[in-house]
């Protein structure tokens, strides 16, 4: 059955290979890029002050974005090996100092490290799977939705010891974890981290009709279109993913109370990401058979009203419906990813994905920050109503990409 559903879709036995450890590595990344987020209900036991803990996030956010940025213009030059070594080791490093850190400096001087090596992972992985597997959409939505059953279990293994040791003792284990792709990329065809994949450009899957460069304006419309859609986007998540743990905590009414020794909130957030698998597949087939644009804009009309359900939400009903929103959000990162795998050409992949994991966290961090801010002046469910209100400016803008003149071939 296994290698009739494999065979049925797009992949063979190498290829497989290369995704499931994509998608071991991406469950990595994606848990680290929340690692210090998603702990933050117990860390402010130490601290007691959201807006400094928000520093400390955009830390991580700068740094990731300033690797991802470089990183993704080196592998369109070079084997891509050779950087996606710096990820494993860079993470375990950064996770260590920040489990033997005696101040703030030093822990913040962990952070920056696990934001370099984190930051490194998308971009690469990102343009090698657009660049090397046929069915792009398919691919990047199963690439997500694997990413997000590791990183469910990597989260509550993690918030567990946090809470039953200390949350420097959950990044004692987050060093020892992220060390793992080190040793399986041993087993990975090098051929899958070439800089340069032999591919028909007229047979990939979703690629923009070459007419559309007889207008370069208009693909340079399109570019800042989509990249300033993705930046809102990428910016609306982060005001509730760095929070989201707290949002657990505190609003759910949960706290640090345990059940058979685990707690509770670790539960809650490893279910709610867990239950973003089904959107990340599903968006990935609905970007393939409607168009990444339209996909997109249909998720993010779907997510703003939930948004605003949630900011008046509290206990019970608010952790019913944080699964809904984790699978609309978790359907975007497909369309968005296919959306540049469509509009960029292959040899300058790495530098498109390389950009876009570039600007989008700065967003981020300015949001996080931002979010910390309105966290501690108004209330915590405000981030809702501040997610909703980045969606919201967006509409027009990906209104805009829907445009006959932009998103279709030009005469």
């Amino acid at each position: 059955m296994n290698k009739l559903f494999y065979n049925r879709w797009w992949i063979n036995k190498e290829e497989r290979s290369f995704l499931l450890f994509a998608s071991f590595s991406h469950a990595i990344s994606d848990a680290w890029h929340m690692l210090f987020p998603m702990l933050i209900f117990v860390i402010d036991n130490d601290y007691n002050d959201y807006i400094f803990l928000s520093f400390l996030i955009t830390i991580t956010i700068i740094t990731r974005a300033i690797s991802g940025f470089l990183c993704g213009i080196l592998s369109d030059k070079i084997n891509s090996k050779y950087i996606f070594i710096l990820f494993p080791i860079l993470t375990s490093l950064g996770c260590l100092i920040v489990f033997l850190s005696p101040d703030k400096i030093i822990l913040g001087i962990g952070l920056s490290l696990l934001g370099l090596g984190t930051g490194i992972y998308h971009p690469i992985s990102l343009s090698l799977i657009s660049k090397n597997l046929k069915k792009q959409s398919e691919a990047l939505g199963f690439h997500e939705a694997g990413g997000i059953l590791g990183q469910s279990i990597l989260i509550l293994s993690l918030i567990s010891v946090a809470v039953q040791f200390g949350w420097k003792e959950a990044f004692l284990l987050a060093a020892i974890i992220s060390i793992s792709p080190l040793f399986l990329m041993i087993k990975i065809n090098d051929k899958f981290f070439l800089s340069k994949a032999k591919l028909n450009l007229n047979k990939i899957e979703n690629k923009m009709n070459p007419q559309i460069f007889n207008k370069f304006s208009i693909l340079i419309v399109s570019m800042v279109l989509i990249y300033s859609i993705i930046v809102l986007l990428e910016g609306s998540t982060t005001a509730t993913d760095s929070f989201l743990s707290a949002i657990i905590a505190d609003l759910g009414q949960i706290g640090e109370t345990t059940i058979f020794q685990i707690p509770k909130t670790a539960i809650m957030y490893s279910l709610i990401v867990l239950l973003g698998t089904p959107g990340s597949i599903l968006s990935g087939i609905l970007s393939a058979k409607i168009g990444p644009e339209k996909a997109l804009l249909i998720v993010s009309l779907l997510c703003i009203p939930v948004l605003i359900f949630l900011y008046a939400q509290e206990s019970l009903i608010l952790l019913i419906t944080l699964p809904v929103l984790r699978a609309l959000i978790s359907s975007r990162s497909p369309i968005q990813n296919v959306l540049i795998a469509k509009y960029i050409p292959d040899n300058k992949r790495g530098l498109g994905f390389g950009f876009m994991y570039g600007i989008s966290p700065v967003i981020g961090a300015i949001i996080a920050i931002i979010g910390g801010y309105t966290i501690e002046n108004y209330t915590l469910n405000s981030v809702f109503y501040l997610a909703s209100v980045i969606l919201i400016i967006s509409l027009p803008l990906q209104i805009l990409l829907q445009s006959s003149k932009i998103n279709k071939p030009t005469s």
